[in-house]
């Protein structure tokens, strides 16, 4: 059974029903796959995957610039830093950027790991110097979040087909 907020109920082995939201339990499971094919390990802000951290990041500044009042400024109040989301934004995006370049100098110290990632194809990249420090930070923000975001839905949208015609 699903709903539009992904929501899903779900049999426990004791034959209980239980509410799950399959939104988020894929978000978390691939998030950590993120991780793993981005960075080759996990690295974590505050406790949380970065993944998760650049998920947030990316609905913050989405919800943001779909209020009325940023629009009719045409984005103006926002890169401003006058709406009152706009600072969490610039201080999250902050924390991200300052990670995001941390591993970086570390893994360009320590050497590409054993397993193929995409952080050690980046670093060889801008080694060539084809890269500046934003395109450094935009691809690892990007390989991110469009791997981790396409994956997700297609799957959602998978069980969630499969859990209306369980007969397929």
């Amino acid at each position: 059974m699903d709903n539009s907020e992904g929501d899903s109920l779900v049999e426990t082995p004791n034959s209980e029903w239980k509410k799950v939201s399959l939104t988020k339990l894929l978000d978390s499971i691939f998030s950590e796959i993120g991780s793993v094919l981005l960075l080759g390990e996990k690295h974590t802000i505050d406790g949380r995957v970065l993944s998760e951290m650049l998920h947030e990041a990316r609905n913050m500044i989405s919800d943001s610039s779909k209020t009325y009042i940023n629009i009719l400024s045409f984005n103006k109040l926002h890169e401003y830093g006058l709406l009152p989301e706009s600072f969490s934004i610039r201080r999250l995006r902050g924390k991200l950027e300052a990670k995001c370049l941390s591993v970086y100098n570390k893994r360009k110290q320590e050497g590409p790991k054993e397993l193929p990632n995409i952080l050690d194809v980046i670093i060889k990249e801008a080694e060539l110097g084809k890269w500046s420090r934003e395109e450094i930070i935009g691809n690892m923000n990007l390989f991110q979040l469009a791997g981790t975001e396409n994956n997700k839905h297609t799957l959602k949208n998978f069980i969630n087909h499969l859990a209306s015609d369980p007969d397929l």
